[in-house]
């Protein structure tokens, strides 16, 4: 499978429209309104002084990567707000033996796990969660300068790439009996640039392939999650809203092949967040039950 199918494999929810590798994303993101949330109901806001919570990192680095997270994930219950900063790098190792070597790649993720009971009537339900989120984004590439192997090789590819990511996904537990509610509405933020080279040899016809671009999808500003249940809850259950809150930072220098693989000459990629300074930070403003 090539280069192209493998990344179209992985567009669907991602990506929207395209935006210039560094900066801020700017670009408007749906507000989507609920018939249901002007009924009667209760809405919890900061404090959450009832909200137990859960922050998680994960860092790697290999060959010439690095990955420095300046702010840890952070999680404020009084204030509502979660702050996350760091920035990632990769740069090729130079020559490269049966794989090892060569390639290189700097990484971190961070998370906030938020578990909230609320109390709910014997009836239907519409849940809204909102977040207001702002960060500034930065990342590029510089392009190899080659990327050969022996014409002996089935297959082998060189990239060079640098991606952001940020989502956040909520759900309705009814925790006495296990049910699951999911949202009907999805939201990310996504920023990719890169640049690949593939050669393609299965079928003894020599081929080479060369993809480069960048990616961005949503934005910073208000986002708003739905969770309709589709029938009347019991309200001598237990329910709990969870949310799961995530950044994922990486740059990537790599090459692969296969029986040999190929050399990679130049080529570094960088990518960084800040979400954790003045403006710069995801507020979860409120958890409404209607």
């Amino acid at each position: 499978m090539g280069i192209a199918s493998k990344r179209l494999g992985r567009m669907p929810g991602r990506w929207g429209a395209m935006s210039a590798s560094g900066g801020v994303v700017g670009v408007a993101l749906l507000l989507l309104l609920s018939p249901l949330a002007a009924g009667a109901g209760h809405t919890y806001r900061p404090p959450y002084t009832t909200m137990y919570s859960s922050t998680s990192t994960y860092q790697g680095q290999q060959g010439c990567g690095t990955e420095s997270m300046t702010t840890a994930p952070t999680w404020n219950s009084t204030s509502g707000v979660f702050t996350i900063a760091g920035k990632t790098s990769s740069k090729n190792c130079g020559a490269s033996l049966a794989g090892v070597g060569g390639s290189s790649e700097g990484y971190f993720e961070g998370e906030v796990e938020l578990a909230m009971p609320v109390k709910v009537t014997a009836s239907t339900h519409n849940v809204t969660i909102t977040w207001k989120v702002n960060a500034v984004m930065s990342s590029s590439y510089s392009s190899p300068k080659s990327c050969s192997g022996p014409a002996t090789d089935l297959y082998f590819f060189c990239e060079v790439s640098s991606d952001i990511f940020v989502e956040s996904y909520p759900y309705l537990i009814d925790t006495t009996n296990g049910t699951y509610f999911y949202p009907s509405t999805y939201w990310d933020w996504y920023n990719e640039t890169y640049n690949e080279t593939e050669y393609d040899n299965f079928s003894g016809t020599p081929t080479w392939y060369n993809f480069t671009g960048a990616y961005a999808y949503g934005a910073p500003g208000t986002a708003v999650w739905y969770i309709n249940s589709t029938y009347a809850l019991n309200p001598r259950d237990s329910y709990v809203v969870l949310i799961e809150f995530y950044v994922d930072v990486s740059a990537e220098t790599y090459a692969y092949g296969y029986p040999t693989g190929p050399t990679l000459v130049g080529g570094s990629a960088s990518a960084s967040i800040n979400m954790a300074s003045g403006a710069n930070k995801a507020t979860l403003t409120s958890i409404g039950v209607a």
